[in-house]
């Protein structure tokens, strides 16, 4: 009998000494975690997505410091650093607001005990609140793959409101310092040509945290353009501006009428400058090669980004008073001067067929530029107001080994001039304000888009607006 009850208890004793165990287990599993779920939770409903500005310049609210800096987020202040005694350490203790995201890293914490959510809690969560923390991480740096590129645009919903949009298509905001319109339209024109695009989008914020700053910056608000994750419809270029400003001052000048066109080609040389990978896509994609036959000597062989376009000269008694009052021309009818007898400097112009660029520029002058103003400045009021027609299909003549071939081209932007008159001093010149019209693929409508606002626009009344830039995409056969 002593044997069997022996036998009996041994299998007891076991599952016993097992149960002990897993309590143990349990039991230093819960002293290893830093922070309940109860108390979890009660912290995530601090966040305040109301307060979150991602857009604005990192410096810390408090040193002015730039270097590792972390948003609050529930009053959306910066801070700098989360180590004890650093400014983000001390808002935590004072204001009682302890979570925070890492710009440089995009890591969740809370602080004063700087737990990492996704390191020491993430099991804590529940599917919201995981997705919560995703979208936070994903608003400081969105993330792509080639499908998702490829999907775009596509139906998103802002987060703070739930309004509908398309990503892509989102307004850029206009700083009350400077009139950064111009800036604006060329940021959106590049956004929207494939290849630049994907090479923003692609771009893997570990391999490019020490990389130019030019690239830092466009990567970013390229990003934050498409993606379909944003906390309020429009994205901020505060931090372009802002290293354009220190680091390249003669671009931006504050209060004054700057061409688009001269911000075009200072950032694609700029950009070639700064990345040997851009350099070939940019090269490969948008620059094309003329043939120049000079007087007497042979053809020369002349790259270019975009082509110029010279409108008619128009009267100076003329006025423009309403629509039928302005001069029309057909945008074919441009292309076709440039390459006539009578082109600039008296030399013939030719196309070389196998050398038009996949994305073709064109530029129509519209303003004369004045011997008291810079490059990159004009007087408005003096501009050609000719009407340029356009349909979307472009339709190019060549004429190659005396065959007659052609070549066609979708519209894929168009960069217009819209003046503004100074409604406290009619003496003074206009101001220039930019905006870009684009088509939607997804919905087939062609949205217009000035600084933050965005408008559905009838493509048969595009031609009305002063046409001054056009980005024309290669149809392949």
């Amino acid at each position: 009998m002593t044997q069997k009850r022996r036998l009996s208890e041994e299998p007891r004793s076991i599952k016993q000494q097992q149960q002990q165990q897993q309590q143990e287990i349990k039991k230093k599993q819960k002293q290893s975690i830093p922070i309940q779920r109860e108390d979890l939770q009660s912290l995530l409903k601090t966040i305040n997505r109301k307060k979150l500005d991602f857009d604005s310049e990192k410096i810390c609210s408090a040193s002015l410091s730039k270097l590792d800096i972390y948003g609050c987020l529930v009053c959306g202040k910066y801070f700098r650093g989360c180590k004890e005694r650093s400014p983000a350490f001390l808002h935590s203790i004072s204001d009682g607001h302890r979570l925070f995201v890492s710009f440089e890293s995009t890591r969740v914490v809370i602080l004063p005990d700087e737990i990492d959510i996704d390191v020491n809690v993430i099991h804590l969560l529940d599917d919201v609140n995981k997705k919560l923390i995703n979208d936070i991480k994903y608003s400081v740096y969105p993330v792509y793959s080639p499908d998702t590129i490829r999907k775009s645009p596509y139906r998103c919903f802002e987060s703070t409101q739930g309004q509908l949009y398309y990503n892509g298509f989102v307004g850029l905001n206009k700083s009350t310092s400077n009139n950064i319109a111009y800036i604006n339209v060329i940021i959106q024109l590049l956004a929207h040509v494939d290849p630049i695009r994907d090479f923003f989008l692609l771009a893997d914020k570990k391999n490019h945290l020490n990389d130019n700053g030019l690239i830092k910056n466009i990567t970013l608000i390229m990003k934050k353009i498409w993606s379909p994750h944003l906390f309020k419809l429009n994205v901020g270029p505060d931090e372009l501006i802002s290293y354009i400003m220190v680091n390249h001052s003669n671009v931006i000048k504050a209060n004054i009428n700057c061409d688009p066109q001269m911000f075009l080609n200072w950032l694609i040389n700029a950009l070639c400058q700064s990345d040997k990978r851009l350099r070939k896509i940019l090269i490969k994609t948008c620059q094309g090669k003329l043939k120049a036959f000079a007087k007497g000597n042979k053809a020369n062989i002349v790259p270019f980004w975009n082509l110029t376009l010279t409108l008619p000269e128009i009267s100076m008694f003329k006025e423009s008073k309403n629509i039928d009052d302005i001069e029309q021309i057909k945008l074919e009818d441009l292309i076709m001067a440039k390459f006539s007898l009578d082109s600039i400097n008296n030399d013939k112009l030719q196309l070389i067929k196998d050398n038009l660029p996949q994305y073709l520029f064109l530029y129509i002058r519209r303003f004369n530029k004045s011997k008291k103003l810079s490059d990159s400045e004009f007087y408005v009021r003096n501009r050609n107001q000719t009407i340029v027609n356009f349909d979307e299909i472009l339709t190019l003549p060549f004429s190659n080994d005396d065959k007659i071939s052609k070549i066609r081209y979708k519209l894929i932007s168009n960069v217009v001039h819209d003046p503004e008159k100074n409604l406290y001093d009619i003496e003074k010149d206009y101001t220039s304000n930019w905006k870009i019209q684009l088509p939607n693929e997804q919905t087939k409508d062609w949205v217009e888009i000035n600084n933050t606002k965005t408008t559905i626009k009838n493509f048969n009344l595009l031609f009305l607006d002063e046409t001054y830039i056009q980005v024309w995409e290669k149809i392949k056969d």
